[in-house]
């Protein structure tokens, strides 16, 4: 493991645990520079600092430098602070309109930490219930929020999303009318496991507030299967995980850990999950026995380094360098990928999207092919030349290279975690134990390369 990933996650672990770390040993100020453009890549920069501004080791540090450090560490968390309060207020008012959203990640996660606005939420996510999806719009409206223009994410985001926000004000809420997006090829069928979420929603109490959001077992494998969208896209980061291992160890109790094994079971992702939580086992003070977690889980034997070398090289959701955003195309391409398809099938599925991507998704870039369908091409042509006259030829095809060894690299990555379909030994997601006892030796050392 390269020092650099080392001490990021030791920082990371003590901030967890509410402590400091202690180094004294000599750190270069380039060495600190690449801890904290981790930490901002996978937005966590005021955990990591406040891990680290106490330990000797960084008295030597060029104090101009730190002291930017220290000024973007008060300004996130002061943010995020006045996002919270605005959040929550936007919560009681819907409560008071007879509302029954569900609040889901950002804020409840947030509140596992031991300082909750250390960890920046970007959003706060709300899943509306059909019936009430007109009605919490109007009261956004009614509370002076404005429907805003969404930054597309990338593929995996659902259409029918609705973001509001306030001027001048940090506050971003997203009104979500299901988890996944219910036409995703690879998730869409996902929405059939949350399909009971609103009977059995829960109430817990964050700053003197009921907080309405899913049971502890649909929220914990909610949390898996949102990781899991991004790994099957770019790939997603170390916060993620941290979201998943304060979980499972606040809520190991009240969660159903034999539901949730069942049901990574049918996704094929056993060994990934169990790998985020050998992560927590190894890296991050995650305590199995307390959080109940399943002994057949721990019986895998699961390789966790490859994975943890993937999130921490991703960044926040898998844009950290940007080049890993292309790659996607590769990896969802083998995911889709069946034996019994021809050639001009596993062409027209993969590299020809690339060039030629389908209508719905360059609907989401070019709002105004909704109303004009017909200009498929010219939205195709725009592309294109928006594409060519902003790059150099040279950085096009660094990119290009870039995007395909590093999806070649990633699909290799979910064969060793038996994510592609087509790899599975037992149709029906019954699987043997043996295919999870890996060892390096299966991955010619090339998956550990950069690690």
């Amino acid at each position: 493991m390269k020092i650099i990933h080392q001490l990021f996650l030791e920082a990371l672990k003590a901030s967890l645990q509410k402590r400091s770390v202690s180094w004294s040993f000599e750190i270069s100020d380039l060495q600190w520079q690449q801890i904290f453009k981790m930490a901002y890549a996978h937005h966590i920069l005021p955990m990591i600092y406040d891990a680290v501004y106490n330990c000797p080791a960084i008295c030597r540090m060029d104090p101009e430098m730190l002291a930017i450090y220290k000024s973007e560490t008060k300004k996130a968390v002061t943010v995020q602070a006045i996002k919270t309060e605005e959040f929550l207020r936007i919560l009681c008012y819907l409560e008071d309109f007879g509302l029954h959203p569900l609040t889901v990640k950002g804020l409840i996660c947030r509140n596992l930490y031991p300082q909750p606005d250390y960890r920046d939420s970007g959003d706060e996510d709300l899943l509306v219930p059909p019936d009430e999806f007109e009605a919490c719009q109007k009261a956004l409206c009614a509370m002076g929020l404005q429907k805003i223009s969404r930054i597309r994410k990338g593929p995996s985001e659902n259409v029918r999303d609705i973001a509001y926000g306030r001027q001048g004000h940090p506050v971003y809420v997203e009104l979500h009318p299901s988890l996944f997006p219910p036409d995703a090829e690879i998730y869409g069928d996902w929405n059939i496991f949350f399909r009971d979420i609103y009977d059995h929603a829960i109430k817990i109490n964050i700053c003197g507030q009921a907080i309405r959001t899913m049971n502890a077992s649909d929220h914990l494998f909610y949390l898996i299967c949102h990781a899991l969208k991004h790994f099957y896209h770019s790939g997603f980061g170390i916060r993620q995980v941290c979201d998943i291992l304060l979980f499972a160890g606040h809520y190991g109790p009240m969660i159903n850990w034999q539901q949730i094994f069942d049901q990574c079971r049918q996704l094929h992702s056993l060994c990934f999950a169990a790998a985020i939580f050998q992560i927590g086992i190894d890296y991050l003070d995650f305590d199995p026995e307390s959080a109940g977690y399943p002994h057949q889980w721990k019986q895998l034997s699961v390789n966790e380094t490859p994975l943890l070398a993937d999130l921490l090289a991703a960044g926040l959701y898998g844009d950290a360098p940007a080049g890993r955003k292309h790659s996607s195309r590769i990896t969802l391409h083998a995911i889709q990928q069946t034996p019994s398809q021809s050639t001009w099938q596993r062409l027209s599925r993969g590299w020809i999207p690339v060039f030629f991507p389908t209508f719905q998704e360059m609907e989401r870039q070019y709002p105004w092919l909704h109303s004009k369908p017909w200009l498929l091409s010219a939205a195709w042509y725009q592309r294109w030349q928006h594409y060519f006259s902003e790059q150099k030829l040279s950085l096009q095809i660094s990119a290009g290279l870039s995007a395909i060894k590093t999806g070649v690299h990633r699909t290799r990555l979910m064969q060793y975690y038996r994510l592609i379909p087509e790899k599975h030994k037992k149709a029906g997601g019954l699987l043997d134990e043996d295919i999870y006892k890996f060892n390096e030796k299966k991955t010619g050392g090339n998956l550990f390369r950069d690690f």
